[in-house]
C-alpha cells in the first residue's frame, strides 16, 4: 500500500486534537496490539461504538489504527470520548491520498467534566477507503470510545413563534412581528390568505382584514459553518386569526337627534356608533351595573349597515351601563373584537 504522506487536518479543542499527520509516522517499537500500525488496521462498522485505550510514549502502545470504507459520497460524525488529562490525537486519512475537502464543527464540554468529548463532521466523503489513527504523546494511559456514522442533517426546530389571535390595525401598521428561532437564521414566510395579512421578509405582519391566515415559516438550510452540515431546511406552519378592532363613536343616549331638533324619549335609550365594513355585525349590551349581570339586555346585530339600536320598555328612573362589540364570522364561527364601554351610566326618562 502507498504511505499517503500529506497532512490533511489540524485541530485542537479542550485537551484533545483532531489532526492529519503524514501515515509514514509509525512508532517502532509499538508491538502489544493487533492494530498498532497501518497494514494491522482493525475494520470498524459505521455506526457502533468501540472503546480501547492508548499508552504514552514510552508504553509500547502508542498507536492504535482503524479503517472503514464507504460505499458511496458520504457525510460522517466522528465522535470520540476520552479519560484522564492527557491529551488524545485523532487523525483522519483518505486511502487514495487525496485532501478530504471536508468541512468539520467540534463541540465542548465543560472543562471540569471528567470526560472531555470531540466530535466533527466531515461532509461529502467521496466513496473509498479511510484510516483513522488515535494516539497520545502523553506517558498516562488514556481510555477512549468512539463512534464513525453517517451523518443525515436533522430538521430545524423552529421555535418562539405559535398560532394566536391579534386584532385589526390598520395595514400601515404593523401588528405583530414573528421573530422565530432555530438553527439558521434565515427564514422566509408565506401568507395562506393575503386578503387577511401579509407577512413581510422580516417577518412583521400586516393585518388587511378580519379572517384567518396560515403562515408557514421556513428556516432555510444554514449556508456557512458547522450548521450547514447538522442542519436541513425545515417549517412550521402557525395560524393567525384577525379579530375586530374597537367600534369607533359608540355611545349610550336618553335622546335622539333628527334634522338638528333634539327629542327626549321615554322609558328608552339609544346606542349609536360608526359603521365598522370589514366586520359581519355586533353585539350590543345594556346593563344596571358594570358587570352586566343586573338588568342586561342583549341583541346580535347581523349586518353591518347597522349603526344604532334603540332598547325599549325600560324602566323610568333606571340607570344603565352600555358595551358593544363587532365580530366576524369566520369559518362559521363568530370571533368577537374587544368590547367599548360607556365610562358612566344613563337615566331612563
Amino acid at each position: 500500500m502507498t504511505i499517503l504522506k500529506k497532512i490533511l487536518v489540524s485541530l485542537v479543542v479542550c485537551g484533545m486534537a483532531i489532526a492529519v499527520v503524514p501515515l509514514n509516522d509509525v512508532h517502532a517499537a509499538d508491538t502489544r496490539k493487533k492494530n498498532d500500525d497501518l497494514q494491522t488496521a482493525e475494520y470498524i462498522t459505521l455506526g457502533k461504538t468501540y472503546k480501547d485505550s492508548v499508552g504514552g510514549l514510552n508504553s509500547g502502545d502508542d498507536y492504535d489504527y482503524y479503517t472503514f470504507t464507504l460505499t458511496q459520497t458520504t457525510t460522517i460524525r466522528y465522535n470520540v470520548k476520552k479519560s484522564a488529562s492527557a491529551t488524545l490525537y485523532t487523525y483522519l486519512y483518505s486511502a487514495s491520498n487525496n485532501s478530504l475537502g471536508y468541512e468539520s464543527v467540534t463541540q465542548y464540554v465543560d472543562y471540569d467534566k471528567a470526560t472531555d468529548t470531540s466530535e466533527t463532521t466531515y461532509a461529502r466523503l467521496p466513496a473509498g477507503k479511510y484510516y483513522l489513527r488515535v494516539y497520545t504523546y502523553d506517558n498516562t494511559p488514556v481510555n477512549y470510545t468512539f463512534y464513525v456514522q453517517k451523518w443525515t442533517p436533522e430538521a430545524q426546530q423552529i421555535t418562539n413563534v405559535k398560532s394566536q389571535t391579534i386584532e385589526y390595525e390598520n395595514p400601515k401598521y404593523t401588528a405583530l412581528y414573528l421573530y422565530p428561532r432555530a438553527a439558521s437564521y434565515d427564514f422566509s414566510y408565506n401568507s395562506s390568505n393575503t386578503k387577511v395579512l401579509t407577512v413581510n421578509a422580516n417577518g412583521y405582519v400586516k393585518t388587511k382584514a378580519y379572517g384567518k391566515a396560515t403562515i408557514t415559516i421556513t428556516a432555510k438550510k444554514p449556508t456557512s459553518g458547522y450548521k450547514n452540515l447538522k442542519y436541513k431546511a425545515s417549517t412550521k406552519k402557525i395560524t393567525i386569526t384577525v379579530k375586530p378592532t374597537n367600534v369607533s363613536n359608540a355611545r349610550l343616549a336618553n335622546y335622539t337627534t333628527s334634522k338638528g331638533k333634539t327629542k327626549l324619549l321615554k322609558k328608552q335609550l339609544k346606542v349609536t356608533w360608526k359603521r365598522d365594513k370589514l366586520a359581519t355585525g355586533y353585539q350590543v349590551e345594556i346593563a344596571k351595573n358594570k358587570g352586566f349581570t343586573s338588568g342586561k339586555k342583549s341583541v346580535l346585530i347581523k349586518t353591518n349597515k347597522t349603526t344604532s339600536k334603540t332598547f325599549t320598555k325600560l324602566k323610568k328612573g333606571s340607570k344603565y351601563y352600555m358595551r358593544m362589540r363587532a365580530y366576524k364570522t369566520i369559518n362559521g364561527k363568530k370571533v368577537y373584537g374587544p368590547w367599548v364601554k360607556t365610562p358612566g351610566t344613563v337615566k331612563v326618562y
